[in-house]
């Protein structure tokens, strides 16, 4: 009963004084807690458009986005609220995973590609690397496009050169997208960072095969089956 007789004064002074902010806040913080978003998120909008600081602004685009997302339910407009927050903050992580769940759970593959392409850029090495090897994964499986997976796991390699698990992935996604010379390539360069000798035999004997079989080049196939 006190919090609503707070918000009944804190309207009465808004009526008196439309311009102070204090009030404004205070009536926003007051209607949040009561759970009355149809009232409270104008409130919080106007606030975030008329803050000149930096971290003011952050604290409540985050408070925006957290709100639609978790009370309100709406997710289109925590994800944009959290694109936002990302423009005042860019290395938000919060923002990221909000906007990867929302994506997740309404199912938007293409975004989703769009939003971990963003993570990757504000990563390096190996921690690149895996972000950029599940767009890779996301693109081959959800989205059905060998081509822009493979462009994906390319990427992934140039983080991580060597990473044996992006290899073998790039070639699967070059065998079954019949780049038969690339594959060839990256059998070679998973054959170099394979530790196990009989793994390692494995592979010269798939590369031998895949130069008679499909690239036709019998003296080369010959030369993989004595390594």
């Amino acid at each position: 009963q006190d919090l609503h007789s707070t918000i009944a004064t804190l309207h009465s002074i808004r009526e008196l004084r439309a311009n102070d902010r204090e009030a404004a806040a205070a009536l926003c913080d007051a209607l949040l807690q009561v759970g009355d978003l149809q009232a409270a998120l104008p409130l919080l909008e106007q606030r975030i458009e008329t803050s000149t600081e930096r971290e003011d602004r952050i604290r409540l685009l985050e408070l925006l986005a957290s709100t639609l997302e978790e009370q309100a339910q709406d997710f289109d407009g925590a994800f944009h609220a959290s694109a936002r927050l990302l423009d005042e903050d860019p290395a938000n992580f919060g923002a990221l995973d909000r906007m990867e769940r929302i994506d997740e759970q309404t199912g938007n593959q293409a975004r989703l590609v769009e939003t971990l392409a963003y993570r990757a850029e504000v990563l390096e090495g190996d921690d690149r690397a895996e972000v950029l090897a599940r767009i890779a994964d996301i693109v081959d499986q959800r989205l059905g496009d060998l081509e822009r997976a493979a462009d994906y796991y390319q990427q992934a390699l140039d983080a991580a050169p060597g990473n044996p698990t992006v290899l073998d992935a790039l070639c699967g996604v070059y065998d079954r997208s019949k780049r038969y010379k690339d594959l060839v390539v990256m059998l070679k360069e998973r054959a170099k960072v394979e530790e196990d000798p009989s793994a390692r035999a494995e592979l010269y004997r798939r590369i031998a095969r895949t130069l008679g079989a499909r690239v036709g080049n019998l003296d080369a196939a010959a030369e993989a089956w004595e390594r």
